[in-house]
């Protein structure tokens, strides 16, 4: 959970103070009892403990669970994002191609990327859905009955 003392340092509320571990518990619906045992590593947290304080800080799904390298990567991508974007905005002529092909250029990574950052499971239920839907309309295509 060492994560989890990390997002507690960085995203303190305005008087510049971390959450107590009483308002995470309160914000997420977990006991204080549990989140006391997930702060002190006596307890290991349940994907369902981890999707909650996960929105509680405003994480990307799987923030908790991910290995230390996924975790940066899927923290770091908003930022890398809103930068393309600034460029975009202020030096149009630099950019030779779109931001779109920018972002797609990402392939599966990148994809799975932005499906992390989604903001509830029913959105990454909904990129699932479509991502099935168009690889079955590729294999029909390539086996020629499409």
């Amino acid at each position: 959970m060492q994560r989890l003392e990390v997002i507690r340092a960085t995203h303190v509320k305005e008087n510049k103070r971390k959450h107590s571990q009483a308002q995470i518990a309160k914000m997420t619906g977990i006991s204080r009892q549990q989140i006391n045992a997930l702060v002190n590593g006596e307890r290991r947290p349940t994907m369902d403990h981890c999707a909650r304080i996960e929105r509680f800080f405003g994480r990307p799904a799987g923030f908790l669970q991910s290995l230390d390298a996924e975790a940066v990567a899927n923290a770091v991508l908003p930022l890398e994002n809103a930068l393309l974007e600034e460029l975009a905005r202020r030096e149009p002529s630099v950019m030779t191609i779109s931001l779109k092909e920018i972002l797609a250029g990402r392939g599966v990574e990148g994809i799975a990327a932005r499906a992390a950052l989604l903001p509830t499971d029913q959105h990454r239920a909904k990129v699932a859905e479509w991502l099935d839907s168009f690889m079955a309309e590729l294999a029909s295509d390539a086996d020629g009955s499409g």
